[in-house]
């Protein structure tokens, strides 16, 4: 699911909050001719607990998504999680 850049970092906690493991965040532009750019921004492995794993999933994304250079790659954050 895919939330605007500035959404993105309530939309992680909530999903933090219901103990879902965020495993990676893209980012996506759409250009003036109806094309979609997507960039794959983060990346986390889950290591076992869950609980860790909620926190540790969460952690990189919100870092991921702190990068100063995220609005220059698009205004749109699509989050896979399990």
């Amino acid at each position: 699911m895919s939330w605007p850049i500035d959404a993105a970092e309530a939309a992680l906690g909530a999903l933090a909050d219901a103990s879902f493991v965020i495993l990676g965040l893209d980012v996506r532009r759409f250009d003036v001719d109806g094309g979609v750019w997507e960039t794959a921004w983060s990346s986390f492995q889950p290591g076992g607990d869950r609980d860790d794993d909620v926190r540790a999933g969460l952690d990189a994304a919100l870092e991921a998504l702190r990068r100063p250079d995220i609005d220059d790659f698009g205004g749109w954050v699509l989050v896979t999680w399990q």
